[in-house]
């Protein structure tokens, strides 16, 4: 993980503007930190999160490396189907599992369906459902923090606990980050240097749609999603 300060940011933005905007400089002349006539930097502070959310939502899971995931109740639970349920403990919403593997697989999943998807349902059918070689994980749609994994190569004879270290080598997530306005943040943490300029370029794009520049503010999204 990489931190970025607002003010950072705020300069970084700002220099983007600077060059593509010579003659417009005075649109952005801070006017006041209010909700009503907000300035320039508050608009890039206030955006920052959503800016890091949607980098970290469209890389590739190649340039992402997550946080490391704790469990509640430090278990997971293995049905007798082999069927392995387990719940990310995190004071915040999860916005991607960025990689997963268990203990009895070599694939790494860096892919998640959702449990009202097509492919989702389908692992209800015991004879389609993802096995050991080609596994699948699933979200669940009533807790986000829930994930079913289909499947282990073992199931035991009754729905049994485990801890998560007897049957995962690996689990790592990104968090959804939030604008707190009662009491900013003065840094956030993104997954890695290698999309720092991604944030920033999306950050751009925000504050020139704030602006009605959208022509312009397309082509810094255009650059955020180009990942190296």
């Amino acid at each position: 993980m990489v931190s970025l300060s607002t003010s950072t940011a705020i300069a970084r933005v700002r220099k983007n503007l600077d060059e593509i905007l010579p003659n417009d400089s005075d649109m952005y002349i801070p006017s006041g930190d209010n909700t009503e006539n907000p300035s320039l930097d508050d608009i890039i502070k206030r955006n920052l999160p959503e800016a890091i959310n949607a980098v970290h939502l469209s890389a590739p899971a190649t340039s992402l490396v997550g946080d490391d995931a704790t469990f509640v109740g430090n278990e997971v639970s293995v049905d007798t189907n082999g069927v392995m349920t387990f719940e990310i403990n995190s004071t915040a919403d999860i916005l991607r599992l960025v990689s997963f593997k268990a203990k009895d697989s070599a694939v790494v999943v860096t892919d998640v369906l959702e449990e009202s998807s097509p492919e989702g349902r389908k692992q209800l059918n015991r004879f389609i459902r993802g096995r050991s070689d080609r596994p699948r994980l699933v979200r669940s749609q009533v807790d986000k923090k829930t994930y079913k994994y289909y499947t282990l190569s073992f199931a035991p004879s009754q729905t049994t606990e485990y801890t998560p270290s007897e049957k995962i080598d690996m689990c790592k997530y990104l968090p959804v980050l939030k604008y707190n306005i009662s009491s900013p943040a003065t840094s956030y943490q993104i997954d890695s240097e290698s999309v720092e300029q991604n944030v920033i370029d999306c950050l751009t794009g925000m504050v020139l749609e704030t602006y009605s520049q959208p022509e312009k503010a397309k082509t810094f999204y255009d650059r955020s999603i180009i990942f190296h």
